[in-house]
């Protein structure tokens, strides 16, 4: 069975976005070119995307045009979104996730190779988390604090550190871990 990881970047102090779900405070990590060769990277080890339904409603609507240098894994790599409520998502070719997760979620690992990368989308990870469902944690700590906003985490995760990876140019840090 395939590892499921969760990427998502991270203010200092931990939040995800604001509380309005901004995120224009990430602009200046995407300026650092070794952060974005490695997130590529990431990108294209996976067989499968997977998001939340919101997020995917966000990435459906801009990635298809984007000519950026995450679009080709974005667009190339199948994709499948967890919705109680869609009936069609045609950018995943439809693949829904609906009912059970720790089944439907399970499905997706057992008949992945490379892995499942879950975009980030702090309620869909906190609701996998919860279930046990994350292999794998790729937090990426940028170096701005919010003071508040969306947090990841709203429950005690004893977590194993794996790897570190540091962005001079940008200050981020990419920690990786496994549940301990």
């Amino acid at each position: 069975m395939a590892d499921l990881t969760f990427k998502i970047h991270t203010s200092a102090d931990g939040f995800v976005g604001r509380r309005d779900g901004d995120l224009s405070w990430l602009d200046a990590g995407f300026e650092d070119e070794e952060l974005v060769a490695w997130e590529t990277d990431l990108l294209w080890r996976t067989d499968l995307h997977l998001m939340g339904r919101a997020l995917y409603d966000d990435m459906a609507a801009y990635w298809p045009q984007s000519t950026e240098v995450f679009a080709a894994p974005m667009n190339e790599i199948p994709k499948a979104v967890i919705s109680r409520d869609a009936t069609s998502a045609p950018w995943a070719d439809d693949h829904i996730v609906r009912g059970d997760l720790t089944e439907g979620v399970g499905r997706l690992k057992a008949a992945s190779r490379d892995g499942v990368l879950l975009h980030g989308g702090a309620s869909t990870g906190r609701e996998l988390a919860r279930l046990g469902l994350i292999d794998r944690w790729v937090l990426v700590h940028h170096p701005v604090t919010l003071g508040e906003g969306l947090a990841i985490f709203d429950s005690e995760q004893a977590l194993r550190l794996e790897e570190t990876k540091v962005f001079p140019a940008s200050g981020a840090v990419a920690m990786t871990y496994r549940p301990a």
